[in-house]
């Protein structure tokens, strides 16, 4: 399949929103391995630490720095492009930053793909769209259950609700503006006066908490564990009951690939919903767990909990069915939760050890779980 995907994507016009955070630059990266043609639209790297700077994505020709809510900036990019795949990643992702920041939080992710589905629409505009939400946008009530396509949508913080909300927007505008003529007049009628202006294929992808080399945000574990053991302090766990679907970042990314390459086939239009893409059970394991891990990986290091947590809970328990993306889309995981947490701390000591040489580092991993997929499928 590695084969066929990289014939695939070769030379295709491909865009990235939010090619600068931490999985827009994973996703770059792993496109332009594969012989794509990638662009990217998002605002400047914070650091020259980020991926992207790292990668020198920020200083490529094909890299346009702008706001998603510009709808004017972003028209001209995607008309200058014109892509025939777009991945959507540009979001405000963090949960405790959507407490502290809960309009820009909504403009951000709700307005943002509005302007990118409208410009699809008034320009009569076709690509395959892969629109990248979050596990986050189910309603959570710490069931134990694992979440479903077909689950409820909800959310109590404002991240969470602004992607239940995106959710709720792509399929309103794949249902009212997208879907073929065939398609609509079998739900409308011919004489129905609905007018189809264009057939973007349209799909939302819901993913987990997703650990990887190159991310530096706030409030994220990796990053904070790194934080500390640079400076040889003692880990503070905020949450350390909370459960997550831990996932290696090249894992979802490359159910995307999948997911836009299968979008692109003649019959494509069957797989344009909702995909929860998540690990199986056993990779979903507490704070406290992951940083047992993560510490006996890295070979040093200890951890406290912090008896102060921020009021801004996060849920507790948060897993994905993947049943759906198994069956219909052939992707599964291929990594186990120690095999994640092994490739994310030997991304961050090269980095620590040899910065310089931490982009040729980023694409032998990329080449390595690539080769590991492919061996993995052929078992």
């Amino acid at each position: 399949m590695i084969a066929t995907l990289k014939n695939f994507f070769h030379n295709k016009k491909i865009l990235i929103t939010g090619h600068t955070g931490f999985k827009g630059a994973w996703l770059y990266a792993m496109l332009e391995s594969f012989g794509a043609e990638v662009c990217g639209f998002a605002l400047a790297s914070k650091s020259t630490e980020d991926l992207s700077g790292l990668l020198g994505i920020d200083k490529s020709e094909r890299s346009f720095i702008g706001d998603i809510c510009d709808y004017v900036a972003l028209e001209n990019v995607i008309l200058k492009i014109k892509p025939e795949i777009i991945f959507h990643l540009a979001a405000q992702s963090l949960v405790l930053t959507s407490y502290a920041q809960p309009a820009d939080t909504f403009k951000t992710n709700v307005m943002g793909t509005l302007n990118l589905l409208e410009i699809l629409r008034k320009n009569n505009l076709d690509p395959v769209v892969v629109n990248v939400t979050t596990d986050k946008c189910y309603a959570n009530f710490d069931s134990g259950v694992p979440f479903q396509e077909g689950d409820s949508l909800g959310g109590n913080d404002p991240y969470s609700a602004s992607k239940a909300m995106v959710e709720i927007l792509s399929n309103s505008y794949y249902q009212s503006f997208f879907k073929s003529k065939e398609q609509s007049s079998e739900k409308y009628g011919e004489n129905s006066g609905i007018r189809q202006q264009c057939h973007p294929r349209l799909a939302t992808v819901r993913a987990g908490n997703v650990i990887g080399g190159g991310d530096w945000n706030d409030n994220r574990l990796v990053p904070d564990f790194v934080r500390f053991l640079s400076r040889n302090e003692e880990i503070v766990l905020r949450n350390p009951a909370s459960t997550r679907p831990w996932q290696f970042v090249l894992e979802p990314l490359y159910a995307y690939c999948l997911l836009a390459y299968k979008l692109s086939l003649e019959e494509g239009s069957k797989y344009c919903s909702a995909w929860n893409i998540g690990p199986d059970e056993d990779s979903c394991v507490s704070v406290l767990e992951l940083t047992s891990i993560f510490l006996n990986k890295w070979g040093s290091g200890d951890y406290r909990l912090d008896d102060n947590s921020s009021k801004a809970k996060e849920a507790k328990l948060l897993m994905l069915d993947s049943s759906k993306a198994k069956r219909e889309l052939a992707w599964r995981p291929v990594l186990s939760v120690e095999q994640a947490i092994s490739m994310t701390a030997l991304w961050y000591k090269a980095f620590l050890e040899k910065k310089s040489e931490i982009k040729d580092f980023t694409y032998s991993q990329i080449e390595d779980f690539l080769t590991l997929y492919d061996n993995h499928r052929c078992v």
